[in-house]
């Protein structure tokens, strides 16, 4: 019966450990740079979220207004990710001594419709691509003058992000800048380990240098038969809480910022609800992490008692 004991013992501080353990491990899960939390509870994929978003921070993309879309800008973004991550989209021609790098209409929309859903028509590129610089589009061909020497050493780390009903991440994420050496001892790229970086970790990164924060509004999509997002507006003012309710849906409206193309987005103000869910919401994670301290401690002084008593 002893011998029985004294096995039932070392079973169950074995358990009891293993329970304490894992569960405890898993609230810290909660924290790491793997997953980030919204308010529903529901799991974002950091790294796929930090890519996305890279994509425009990489190529300097600005600002997207789904209802003010700045042509130029957008045509602007698909030629420089083109060039970036898709290089046969791209092509090189020579008109009147002028090199210049083009890409055609049906390659601009592949790129816009895949991170904004966003497809433009001959007419809007018609009138809508500046000659700033040089620019044109003809014969369904937008012509950027070529350039060489640039650096794509951009990326972006998400802060935080929040689900709204509707649906929506409100994201609110940093752009880093990576150090030209590291940039270029990886030959011109950016090594995946940044794009798995936490807001935290990114801040302590040595290599990164912060330049700016930003927000995004971006929903679930599939591309290529994999999960993806796609930007419902982009870069409309840091800061500003999307409020939502059950029974209203976002009213997107927009304000000019008289500073460069930035906007702000903001939505009808809702109930004070939400602050008492987010209260709510801690007070339950603390009472879980009480409960399972309180167990793990209950068990481990049970396992104690018995060796001490089969020990007399």
């Amino acid at each position: 019966m002893k011998r029985f004991l004294k096995f039932f013992a070392i079973i169950l501080g074995m358990l009891s450990s293993v329970i304490a353990f894992s569960l405890l491990s898993e609230r810290c899960e909660e924290g790491r740079a793997a997953v980030v939390y919204a308010e529903s509870d529901k799991i974002y994929d950091q790294q796929r979220m930090n890519i996305f978003l890279s994509n425009m921070a990489e190529s300097h993309f600005d600002t997207y207004d789904p209802d003010n879309v700045d042509v130029q800008s957008m045509v602007e973004y698909a030629l420089l990710w083109s060039k970036i991550n898709h290089d046969d989209y791209i092509e090189r021609k020579t008109e009147d001594g002028t090199a210049y790098e083009t890409i055609s209409m049906t390659n601009i929309n592949i790129v816009l419709d895949r991170y904004f859903g966003l497809k433009l028509t001959d007419e809007q590129l018609t009138y809508g691509v500046t000659n700033r610089y040089g620019e044109m589009y003809k014969d369904g061909y937008y012509y950027s003058p070529a350039s060489d020497g640039e650096s794509y050493n951009c990326l972006a780390i998400v802060d935080s992000a929040e689900y709204t009903d509707e649906g929506y991440y409100h994201v609110y994420f940093s752009i880093y800048q990576l150090d030209l050496d590291t940039y270029y001892d990886n030959g011109e790229t950016i090594a995946d380990k940044y794009y798995t970086m936490d807001a935290e970790t990114a801040k302590n990164t040595s290599e990164l240098e912060y330049l700016s924060s930003k927000e995004a509004i971006l929903k679930d999509n599939t591309y290529n038969g994999k999960p993806t997002y796609q930007a419902v507006s982009y870069n409309l003012n840091y800061g500003n809480q999307v409020t939502t309710t059950e029974a209203t849906t976002i009213e997107e409206t927009t304000t000019e910022i008289e500073k460069g193309n930035e906007k702000t987005y903001s939505t009808e103000s809702q109930d004070d609800d939400d602050d008492e869910d987010e209260g709510g919401t801690d007070t339950k994670k603390i009472m879980i992490i009480i409960l399972i301290i309180i167990i793990s401690v209950a068990l481990i002084t049970m396992v104690v008692f018995l060796v001490l008593y089969l020990r007399k």
